[in-house]
């Protein structure tokens, strides 16, 4: 659960559920100043700020999350039941321009147990959220930091369920 977000749906065979009322923090500041709770994952680190789908009887079940955002942008990502996983992949991002700007992409790990190490080695920098402007620089504001520069290897340790973001560099 993310934020304290927490629901049960029967969802009948053949059929879907939108679920909604995430928590979005203070919707005042896309940094949170008020520190409110949110479920986005939108600044590089670990977080807690996973999904858990349950099923019973291992039922398979599709999940697909996508967020329509300000001036027609969007975001998705679509989740795998664990015995799916594997060991190796390769982030396929996009980079090109949006209607409100140069975008920046974002890929994330989940781990299934505790003690869970995940190396990375990213073909382009991955941003650091502490700089005052981590989204697309196009207004003259100071350049993002960078914290995991690209081609440099980098392992990080995850418990069960926690969630390692990365946002990646804009073009």
């Amino acid at each position: 659960t993310s934020g304290g977000y927490s629901r049960t749906q029967l969802i009948p065979a053949n059929s879907f559920y939108a679920f909604t009322g995430f928590p979005t923090g203070d919707p005042a500041s896309q940094y949170n100043a008020a520190n409110l709770p949110d479920a986005r994952l939108f600044s590089t680190g670990i977080s807690k700020k996973s999904i858990h789908v349950y099923t019973d009887n291992n039922v398979p079940v599709s999940v697909f999350m996508h967020s329509y955002t300000h001036g027609n942008s969007a975001g998705g990502a679509m989740i795998f039941p664990t015995n799916t996983w594997n060991t190796s992949y390769a982030v396929q991002a996009y980079g090109n321009n949006t209607n409100s700007g140069v975008p920046n992409s974002f890929f994330f790990v989940i781990a299934e147990e505790d003690g869970t190490e995940v190396e990375i080695t990213p073909t382009a920098d991955i941003l650091s959220d502490a700089s005052s402007n981590i989204f697309a620089v196009t207004d003259g504001s100071p350049a993002p930091i960078v914290a995991y520069p690209a081609n440099v290897p980098f392992t990080i340790t995850l418990n069960r369920g926690q969630v390692f973001n990365a946002m990646g560099s804009f073009a």
